[in-house]
């Protein structure tokens, strides 16, 4: 949930920055990749998934896996407004700071710490609950290929039986880390309150 908080609000974490490029840490970007070129006038940018189109297919795939909250799916597969959802990647985010989008990160943000911490779930969620015009490129999977490369994740979870210590100090660092860091945040908003 660390690295969701980074990703999910750069912008205030960035308080001055007027663009952000997130990019999931399996990624290896291409040299010369110029991430302003890429926005062309948009307020955003995703890739499409690579496997599948529609929301409704992957609450099925991710509850065969087991890779999220049965319930919270059975609920989701529920609710026919999500059925026709847009299945969009989240481990690439190009993004113009607009008072929208920080909506929409908001937004997100909410929607994982009450629902799903799956991108692909979360994401086209909290982009559909906004009424707020944001203008959206949705980029063709394939073209991801042009600008990075994909590396398999190392997964370190500290409920893991026979997990190293190292692997436990990582986990733990990077708890602390998302810690201070909110903690941060939350004392600049009480200090600039009572200022």
């Amino acid at each position: 949930l660390a690295a969701k908080f980074f990703k999910l609000q750069p912008y205030k974490i960035f308080p001055k920055v007027s663009q952000v490029t997130w990019i999931d840490a399996n990624l290896v970007l291409h040299k010369g990749f110029d991430p302003t070129y890429l926005l062309d006038g948009k307020d955003i940018q995703f890739f499409a998934h690579n496997k599948r189109q529609f929301l409704w297919e992957e609450v099925v795939e991710i509850r065969r896996r087991g890779k999220d909250d049965s319930k919270l799916l059975d609920d989701l597969f529920r609710d026919q407004r999500f059925d026709q959802l847009a299945l969009l990647q989240g481990r690439f985010l190009n993004s113009k700071k607009t008072e929208d989008i920080c909506s929409f990160y908001d937004e997100w943000w909410r929607r994982v710490l009450n629902g799903s911490i799956r991108d692909q779930i979360s994401l086209p969620i909290a982009l559909d609950s906004l009424n707020k015009k944001i203008d959206i490129q949705v980029l063709e999977s394939s073209a991801a290929n042009e600008i990075f490369d994909v590396l398999q994740h190392n997964r370190f979870d500290v409920s893991m039986p026979g997990m190293s210590i190292t692997s436990k100090i990582r986990a733990l660092f990077s708890k602390i880390l998302f810690l201070i860091s909110l903690a941060k945040l939350r004392f600049i908003k009480i200090f600039k309150h009572r200022g």
